[in-house]
């Protein structure tokens, strides 16, 4: 299921061939099973997985039946006691569903939601590239996803940041996905900031292209960072790498010239800006909270305290 170390067109295809092979129940739950091994091999506590169930129906399984073999290897790993929670983030491709698709797969995530799926799937994705103008083809799922308060999370801004900005306005999106572009458009990061609006990113070789023209006066991450605005680091790439998620994060760490404290402010972004509840995410950040700082304890650090409003935390010396 996890292909070796590559780049560009070689990982996607390697995608492609694992989606291929996920087209019934028991692969899917082979599959899932041995991406939730390798998290937790990682030291990963929670894990929003991003499942887009048109890709795996090719061999006649509905788009429910796919949903319900995730949810059911979730639960099964469960009841085994893993630690890694999973919630499911529900998605399309804008590149190559349909606006019917788009609606379709809308409704069954609200009904997942709000339903059988509760906790376990957590929200709606947009995966592709979508230009300026385009989101008003899909205005009828979005305005079905806000009344039924649904998540969503849109991948925006890789070329032009005006994408970012419609993907708020107009698809009432609660996180952005790449937004390479944005450092064009500084009143536009100032609005991220203000409004708390997280940025995930992937270091992907789709990064490293579209942010090689940044790199020359700041590493993406720390410049968004240093303009408080929240970044969520997505690991998926480590599944078709040769690196764990503990080498990507120390390749950041490194590039960013980054001090304990701002790197323990990046991993809490994980926690406290993910699609689950309120009270799940309060749950899951005060256990993050007390393993970081009982391995810090053990590394020398002596103080720690976080900020009583924004909850940023802060390490002496």
């Amino acid at each position: 299921f996890c292909a070796g170390k590559g780049h560009g067109a070689a990982r996607a295809r390697a995608r492609d061939a694992s989606v291929s092979l996920l087209q019934n129940a028991e692969a899917i739950t082979t599959g899932f099973n041995a991406l939730v091994s390798a998290a937790a091999e990682d030291g990963v506590r929670y894990m929003e997985l991003f499942v887009s169930p048109l890709r795996h129906c090719r061999a006649g399984m509905t788009p429910r039946a796919v949903l319900e073999a995730f949810l059911a290897a979730r639960e099964q790993r469960a009841r085994e006691g893993c630690r890694v929670d999973v919630g499911f983030v529900i998605t399309v491709n804008a590149a190559t569903d349909d606006p019917v698709s788009f609606f379709e797969i809308a409704q069954l995530t609200c009904d997942l939601v709000h339903g059988d799926g509760r906790g376990s799937v957590v929200g709606f994705g947009v995966t592709g590239r979508i230009e300026v103008g385009e989101f008003r083809l899909y205005r009828r799922t979005f305005e079905y996803l806000k009344r039924n308060y649904v998540n969503v999370c849109v991948a925006a801004g890789f070329s032009e940041p005006q994408t970012v900005l419609e993907a708020l306005q107009q698809w009432s999106a609660g996180r952005i996905s790449g937004a390479f572009s944005i450092h064009q458009d500084p009143a536009l990061m100032a609005y991220l900031a203000n409004r708390d609006v997280p940025i995930e990113l992937s270091l992907s070789s789709t990064f490293d292209a579209c942010t090689e023209h940044m790199r020359s006066f700041a590493h993406p991450v720390r410049l968004l960072l240093d303009n408080d605005i929240r970044v969520l680091m997505c690991s998926i790439e480590c599944n078709f790498s040769s690196h764990s998620r503990s080498e990507m994060l120390l390749r950041v760490a490194e590039e960013c010239n980054f001090s304990t404290a701002l790197l323990l402010k990046l991993l809490s972004h994980g926690f406290r800006r993910s699609f689950q509840s309120h009270e799940h995410r309060q749950k899951l950040f005060r256990s993050f909270w007390s393993e970081s700082t009982s391995i810090l304890r053990a590394s020398g650090f002596q103080h720690f305290k976080r900020k009583r409003y924004y909850m940023r935390p802060v390490l002496g010396q």
